[in-house]
């Protein structure tokens, strides 16, 4: 897919810029790939008479699709590996992360271990991962590298496996690409007024929000911040509800599009990535209250919907909370996400009266009719999202915008009313095509 850089920042990029640990990332395009072609392999087999010679074959499966046991690749020996390659047209690759869907063979166990190189050079390998004796297929990633490989082409991927192992999956999470199209922010679109290229606003209704009441919102613009935040001013979005029906969820929603009216910048015809950028400042005034709080990106070309929706479950009614949920539209609806790296859930406890950074960096594959939950950063902690709730499925919509959402939830109190405060420091989005 072709990439362009246009910049029509308001903001400056530098916001958008992760500053993580952990598992860290850089802001910017991010990108799954599968492998293409197989380099040189030892001590390896594989049942499938389409395998033999070209093993590589049985490990470009679908990203977050593994196929089980209708193909995969084992060890013959105490120890074994295979090289395999890439190739498109992505540059400036800034970071490389490694996945390798593994399990145990005949009921034994043993490790696997990823590498890559640029050209013939080791660049970096992850940490040796253990596999039990007799577990199913699990997903092993290694940690993020930070690199500078000009082509996505000269990059080559190890898989060293010792003991009895089989896999059925490899691929790599890429950050890759320069500056993309910067959008304003919410301060700036609540102070300045809509041009024709920029549309924002809110809603309470519960068709817009999804919550089962109507609730209020009252938005100041231009207002003192909290301290210990980037910004000295910003925007007061106060949410109320005085519906008494406890378990039900009342819900205030505010955006930032670029919409299909634009003049000037018009909506993009196509996109590959999009990251999202959120400074928030979270009150108490109401017990049990936020429900939860959601960070949403979105883009639609005139057939196709992609709805990256996240939240901080925090006094939810569906259990687990205190941890980080994304939509599956369509699907199941809200499941927890999960961090490759650990396999565990990822926590989430956006602590009242302090200020907190979230960015989610995400992409999408129209061809594919699928969208990608790629890396999510919390306050300086970044977490590469497993494949079991990485990948969904785009929807048809005839809109074509791009744009992003903040959301307060709110449970309805048994009487009285109930209300939160969220001062929004700055919300705003980069695309690349």
């Amino acid at each position: 897919m072709p990439k362009f850089t246009r910049t029509i920042a308001v903001m400056a990029t530098a916001m958008l810029s992760a500053c993580l640990a952990h598992a860290t990332t850089t802001s910017g395009a991010t990108r799954s790939v599968i492998p293409v072609k197989g380099i040189s392999s030892s001590n390896l087999t594989s049942p499938q008479t389409s395998c033999i010679g070209n093993l590589w074959s049985c490990l470009d499966d679908p990203v977050g699709y593994p196929d089980g046991d209708t193909s995969y690749v084992y060890t013959t020996a105490s120890s074994a590996s295979e090289v395999i390659g890439f190739s498109s047209s992505y540059s400036q690759i800034t970071s490389v992360m490694l996945h390798v869907v593994a399990a145990s063979h005949n009921g034994n166990s043993g490790t696997v271990t990823m590498s890559f190189y640029n050209g013939s050079q080791l660049v970096a390998a992850g940490a040796q991962r253990t596999i039990a004796a007799g577990s199913g297929y699990t997903e092993y990633a290694s940690g993020i590298f930070f690199t500078s490989v000009a082509n996505l082409s000269d990059i080559t991927m190890k898989i060293a496996l010792t003991g009895d192992v089989k896999y059925t999956a490899a691929w790599m999470d890429i950050t890759y690409g320069g500056s993309g199209t910067a959008s304003p922010n919410l301060v700036q679109y609540m102070n300045g007024s809509n041009n024709g290229s920029w549309f924002g606003g809110y809603c309470v209704d519960s068709a817009c929000t999804g919550g089962t009441h109507a609730s209020t919102v009252s938005i100041s613009t231009n207002v003192s911040l909290p301290s210990g935040g980037p910004y000295s001013t910003g925007t007061k979005v106060v949410t109320s509800t005085t519906g008494t029906t406890p378990g039900d969820t009342d819900s205030a929603l505010e955006w930032v599009k670029l919409n299909q009216n634009s003049v000037n910048p018009t909506v993009p015809s196509s996109l590959a990535s999009l990251t999202g950028d959120w400074w928030v400042y979270p009150t108490n005034e109401s017990a049990n209250n936020p429900r939860t709080l959601e960070f949403d990106t979105f883009f639609g070309d005139g057939s196709h919907q992609a709805m990256w929706g996240s939240h901080c479950s925090l006094n939810d009614s569906t259990s687990p909370n205190l941890v980080w949920k994304v939509n599956t539209r369509p699907g199941e609806g809200w499941i927890p996400v999960v961090d490759s790296k650990t396999g565990s859930t990822i926590p989430c406890n956006l602590t009242a009266n302090q200020w907190h950074h979230v960015t989610w960096q995400v992409h999408l594959d129209i061809n594919a009719g699928k969208l990608y939950y790629d890396y999510l950063t919390v306050d300086g902690t970044s977490y590469n999202i497993d494949d079991t709730t990485k990948v969904h499925d785009l929807t048809s919509n005839s809109y074509t915008r791009v744009g992003i959402q903040a959301q307060q939830d709110l449970n309805e109190p048994a009487s009285g009313t109930a209300s939160i405060t969220e001062y929004v420091g700055s919300m705003a989005f980069t695309y690349w095509q």
